[in-house]
């Protein structure tokens, strides 16, 4: 029943319950602990009450210092979601990706070098690129944001557009 649970947890998710999603994933996990799913999920909608999207941190201007600082306990919980998820599933890359998009988020220092390691271990991952590309336009690097966006944009060509809007913001700024 785990993934009727979370489908269910999306819906009341766009319904603005936060309380019900969470009782929703609860269940999930509770009926199926070893599914990578209901903990994704719950690193999804964790993120989700921090940023309007799970992958608005990626994209130039979201994703706020002041942002995660409003929520580093959510952010935290997120991130131990995703690793759970992560060592459930350890060949898929977005838990491994969005864990570290955690940690990137509450500035711990070791988290860029890990992204380098993630990247070097999964190079056609989309979302290891699209965060790194973030964390570079956050820090000002747009030439490093503009490589990593413009390899995310090749590696998935169904996100180009939003990629090379990305990419022009980041041109504006060099």
């Amino acid at each position: 029943y785990g993934p009727a649970y979370v489908s269910h947890a999306r819906v009341l998710h766009q319904m603005g319950d936060h309380e019900s999603v969470r009782l929703a994933l609860d269940r999930a996990i509770e009926s199926d602990p070893n599914s990578p799913l209901p903990w994704f999920w719950k690193g999804e909608f964790l993120r989700r009450q921090v940023f309007k999207r799970s992958r608005d941190f990626c994209q130039p201007g979201a994703g706020t210092e002041q942002d995660t600082k409003k929520h580093p306990g959510l952010l935290a919980r997120a991130q131990e979601a995703y690793a759970k998820a992560a060592m459930v599933d350890p060949v898929s890359p977005e838990a491994s990706a969005m864990r570290l998009a955690c940690r990137i988020d509450l500035n711990e220092a070791t988290a860029p070098m890990e992204l380098d390691a993630f990247i070097a271990r999964f190079p056609k991952s989309a979302l290891g690129f699209a965060i790194r590309g973030g964390h570079h336009y956050r820090a000002g690097r747009f030439r490093e944001a503009i490589d990593d966006w413009d390899r995310a944009a090749d590696l998935q060509p169904a996100r180009r557009s939003i990629y090379r809007e990305w990419v022009d913001d980041a041109r504006r700024r060099k």
